[in-house]
């Protein structure tokens, strides 16, 4: 008896800690959570790797309070109180009496134990579902893994089946959506505070800016004018979900001194630019959270090519009439704040123009480039 007064002396204070917040302007439980459980922290045998232990009992305390209605308990919460060897030694209980009464000190209903090992290249993980006031096992499961990363996999869907046995536990919030005890719709990458409407969304106004290099071909008729290029491009639009984008975009592509291949000949140009310009309307599509995206725009391209001499003085210049072209883009980006993000992109455009001469000549242009993008959301 004096081992359970001093375990209910010390854990009352957890509990009524818990009851107040874990420091000044910690977040508190939302009315939601009305269930209490203790999550204790895994238990290792064997070999077992301190780290990966202590990592584990962190994920399956997380993946335990993804249930709206349930209030967690962590080792952690203890840890801070009594220290790492004291609550083992307060915490070392196995007999039902002891559960009881340390349940009771927490004032929980229930409590998720758990034990890990390692047997040659296999882990073993074992997880209890303990009813604290009839002092039984409500729910017992063990499952295999040969990684790390398996049994962090396995941590988190044994957590699912075991808290099938707990009705009242309910259904979990889904994963890279939790939600904060202070503010309903926070998450961990907005430090427990509830974001502003549109963080790290695509909603309203869409900006985004391209710069790359690549490489412009145009033929007609056997002759081919190919060579190295810039690229830049330019899109103004709106996001009608998280996922569609309209917009609205310009795009060029420059090649400098290219190379001129006709029918039995070829030669490297000097002073000669070849571009391609276009203007289109397209969409994008992105898959979040990922974050990649694939657009196509469709809109009208044209030719251009001018001719300088040593001093940088025009000679000639040319151009096609407006003909069709596409442009379809796949990209990634990365959230560089609030509504920026920064990535890269894969373009390539296709068009089919056509000459001002009498009889005119059709040239079929191919471009394609690597940029980079920068994309306001």
């Amino acid at each position: 008896m004096p081992r359970i007064l001093v375990i209910t002396l010390l854990l009352a204070a957890t509990v009524a800690r818990a009851q107040q917040g874990d420091a000044p302007g910690a977040a508190q439980p939302v009315a939601a959570r009305t269930t209490r459980i203790a999550v204790l922290d895994v238990q290792y045998a064997g070999a077992g790797d301190r780290k990966t232990v202590e990592g584990l009992s962190a994920l399956l305390a997380s993946e335990v309070a993804r249930r709206p209605s349930l209030t967690v308990i962590a080792g952690a919460d203890l840890r801070a109180l009594v220290g790492f060897e004291r609550q083992k030694q307060l915490l070392g209980c196995s007999e039902s009496s002891c559960i009881a009464e340390l349940a009771g000190a927490l004032g929980v209903a229930w409590l998720v134990s758990s034990e890990v090992s390692r047997v040659g290249s296999t882990w073993l993980l074992s997880l209890t579902l303990l009813d604290a006031n009839r002092a039984v096992a409500k729910a017992r499961l063990t499952r295999k893994a040969w990684s790390d990363d398996q049994l962090v996999e396995e941590t988190s869907n044994a957590v699912d089946e075991l808290l099938k046995a707990l009705p009242a536990a309910g259904a979990p919030v889904p994963r890279g959506a939790e939600v904060a005890r202070a503010e309903p719709g926070a998450s961990p990458a907005t430090g427990g505070v509830k974001p502003e409407p549109g963080f790290h969304q695509h909603d309203g106004l869409y900006l985004r800016f391209q710069l790359g290099f690549g490489g412009l071909k145009s033929t007609s008729n056997g002759t081919e004018l190919s060579g190295s290029a810039g690229s830049f491009a330019f899109a103004l639009g709106y996001s009608i979900t998280d996922h569609l984008v309209l917009f609205g975009e310009g795009f060029q592509d420059m090649a400098t001194n290219p190379k001129l291949t006709s029918p039995g000949a070829a030669a490297q140009t000097s002073g000669v630019t070849h571009t391609l310009t276009g203007y289109g309307l397209g969409a994008a599509w992105y898959f979040m959270p990922l974050n990649a995206h694939l657009g196509l725009s469709i809109g009208v391209g044209k030719l251009g090519v001018e001719s300088k001499d040593a001093a940088g003085n025009t000679i000639q210049t040319g151009s096609t009439q407006p003909g069709p072209i596409v442009r379809l883009t796949l990209g990634k980006e990365w959230w560089a704040s609030a509504n920026w993000g920064l990535g890269a992109a894969l373009n390539v455009e296709r068009g089919s123009m056509k000459d001002s001469g009498a009889t005119p000549a059709t040239f079929t242009s191919t471009a394609y480039s690597i940029a980079f993008s920068a994309t306001y959301n």
